[in-house]
């Protein structure tokens, strides 16, 4: 039998559920542990997928003999965005492999750090990006890639999600680092960064503000300069909704035609639109949206690889930096002990 990862769970919330959905489709990696504060809570998580050791302390969580983890191979951040980078950090400091739930961290200066400490540590660190996995996603950037419509000249798109501050508290709250674009609002500045190559040259934001000072909605636009793939001057736009349900499709304007992606996050086909043809192309993945990118930090760990080429931690750093420009262009800036590389108070 091959070897498989043993991934240890930070958090046990309902990303790490949708992660151990993917697992158990997975062929090359197990959860093996996890970590988290709230012992009735870990129990029922650790019975429902099978998970042989649960603990509260990081120290037990992460404890080596002969230099090999006792309890996991990797460490899976899933706990609220303001812990991702001490949490990440101390993962990276006992010298594990981590995978790292969006964003990455609550600014570009903390990104870079755990850049740092993984090269410093000679260990792998991924960002979690589930629809840049999927069949659809991946054709999609390699059409561009080709030259299929000329140079981007346009992006439109938009992210709903429907949350309420009683289901969705945190999402609501400044002091776990909430808010519409940090949450949600991260899958269209990756998939532009994606499909673009690039940080844009220029960014607007129109935000809509709760009453603890997170966004919760937002109407962006970035402008490019030219480059192999875009149109100098190309602009892409997309809102961020948290009111109501409704169509996350991409649309990608080039120079010669337009391709069509379904749904952003969870694509099943593409729709080229050239030369007064229109062409369905069929990219269903089959599988929960998780499994794709869990197979590969697992492949890359395995392999001996120090980098994603899917996602390399270089370019989730760039799209920190833009996150960073697009909060401020619509005027929210988080306090410093959020976003400083000084480690707060360990929270799980």
């Amino acid at each position: 039998m091959e070897k498989k990862l043993r991934i240890g769970f930070i958090g046990c919330g309902w990303i790490a559920d949708w992660a151990c959905r993917g697992i158990k489709e997975a062929e090359n990696v197990t959860a093996s542990a996890v970590l988290a504060r709230n012992p009735e809570k870990m129990k029922a998580f650790t019975e429902k997928y099978e998970i042989p050791f649960y603990t509260d302390s990081m120290e037990e969580f992460l404890k080596k003999e002969k230099g090999v983890g006792v309890h996991l191979d990797a460490v899976y951040v899933a706990t609220t965005n303001e812990s991702h980078f001490t949490m990440a950090m101390k993962a990276l400091r006992a010298g594990f492999p981590v995978f790292l739930e969006k964003p990455v961290t609550m600014s570009a200066a903390q990104a870079r750090a755990l850049k740092e400490e993984a090269q410093r540590q000679k260990v792998f660190l991924m960002e979690g990006m589930w629809p840049r996995f999927l069949p659809a996603q991946l054709l999609l950037r390699e059409m561009i890639r080709a030259g299929e419509i000329g140079k981007i000249i346009g992006i439109e798109t938009a992210v709903y999600c429907k949350m309420n501050p009683v289901d969705n508290a945190r999402v609501f709250k400044m002091e776990t680092g909430g808010g519409a674009l940090m949450d949600v609002g991260i899958y269209a500045v990756s998939l532009l960064r994606y499909l673009t190559g690039q940080n844009p040259e220029s960014v607007h934001n129109q935000m809509e503000f709760y009453e603890t000072g997170v966004d919760i909605g937002d109407e962006v636009t970035y402008t490019y300069r030219e480059s192999e793939f875009v149109k100098g001057g190309a602009k892409a736009h997309f809102r961020v909704v948290t009111s109501d349900w409704g169509n996350s499709a991409v649309t990608v304007s080039g120079e010669r035609g337009s391709i069509l992606m379904d749904d952003m996050s969870d694509a099943q086909s593409l729709i080229l639109e050239k030369e007064g043809e229109r062409r369905l192309i069929r990219a269903a993945h089959g599988r929960w949206r998780f499994t794709y990118q869990l197979e590969h930090f697992a492949d890359c760990i395995l392999e001996g690889r120090k980098e994603s080429w899917v996602i390399p931690f270089a370019e989730s750093c760039e799209i920190m930096e833009t996150m960073e420009r697009t909060l401020e262009a619509g005027g929210l800036v988080y306090p410093g002990e959020l976003t400083g590389i000084e480690e707060p108070e360990e929270r799980i």
